[in-house]
């Protein structure tokens, strides 16, 4: 995956989606499906996440940016799409790993 992810964003059009650094906040019962937000923004959610906690692990983290889409429950398909956002934001700079396992 390139720094120009493919998946869709919604945001303003004069816009690059990659250069744009927040995530749309959902209230917990009212959560949006992961696999209908662009990697982009899941990566903005834990890059948000780590940074209001001064790094997590891997797991939390995950699971701290799920809470940002209203998510609790960790499914498998739902962890995997959060490691392809991991993925991508480490590869492009968006998430910077501070020691092993910590972002």
């Amino acid at each position: 995956m390139t720094a120009h992810s493919t998946d869709p964003f919604a945001r303003p059009t004069d816009i690059d989606p990659t250069t744009l650094r927040r995530a749309r906040f959902s209230q917990q019962g009212y959560g949006r499906a992961l696999d209908h937000i662009s990697l982009i923004e899941i990566a903005n959610a834990i890059s948000i996440a780590a940074e209001a906690s001064a790094g997590l692990s891997e797991p939390d983290v995950k699971r701290e940016a799920l809470a940002v889409f209203g998510g609790r429950r960790m499914t498998e398909s739902i962890s995997a799409r959060l490691d392809a956002a991991l993925t991508w934001g480490t590869e492009n700079g968006r998430l910077p790993r501070r020691t092993i396992g910590i972002i």
